[in-house]
């Protein structure tokens, strides 16, 4: 089984977060979810967004087009590249529920981790963008998936308070 790294991201919105205290203003944010083994992870981890994109990019055309589509979908959105970010955190979540198979497993089976990884990542997009419905859809589906549910959970309490702060 893979460890999957979680990446902290400040992506704070253009509207001030409702209900946090001051010390944690700035450090606030969404976070993105990549696994550490997945081209561009390191880039991504050392907050290198261009470099982690074109190296996930590249690997788009290769094999690795699941874990390659999370990490192009969490460094557009790093790099506020929003609406580039639309169509490879679309591409993440359609290779995430393709089925998996293995010799162990040669019918397929869905893999949990990179869905509950898709979802979130496009959740945190659909906020940014304002789509509080879509991002609400796809928190669910993530949740349903039962992988890092802290995480998602608190990109629901950013989302949520981000929306609550515009709405004032």
């Amino acid at each position: 089984m893979t460890i999957t790294r979680i990446l902290l991201i400040a992506l704070l919105c253009c509207v001030p977060i409702a209900g946090v205290q001051a010390e944690e203003t700035t450090e606030a944010g969404f976070i993105l979810l990549i696994d550490d083994d997945a081209p561009g992870a390191e880039a991504m981890l050392d907050s290198r967004f261009d470099d982690a994109a074109e190296t996930a990019t590249g690997a788009n055309r290769r094999s690795e087009q699941s874990p390659a589509s999370t990490v192009l979908c969490a460094a557009l959105i790093a790099s506020r590249e929003l609406d580039a970010a639309g169509e490879a955190c679309d591409k993440a979540v359609e290779l995430a529920q393709l089925p998996i198979t293995t010799g162990m497993n040669p019918h397929g089976h869905s893999n949990r981790e990179a869905l509950a990884m898709a979802f979130s990542n496009r959740a945190v997009l659909r906020w940014l963008r304002g789509d509080a419905d879509g991002a609400t859809v796809d928190v669910t589906r993530a949740l349903r998936q039962n992988r890092h549910g802290d995480e998602v959970r608190h990109n629901r309490q950013v989302g949520t308070a981000a929306l609550l702060a515009s709405s004032d």
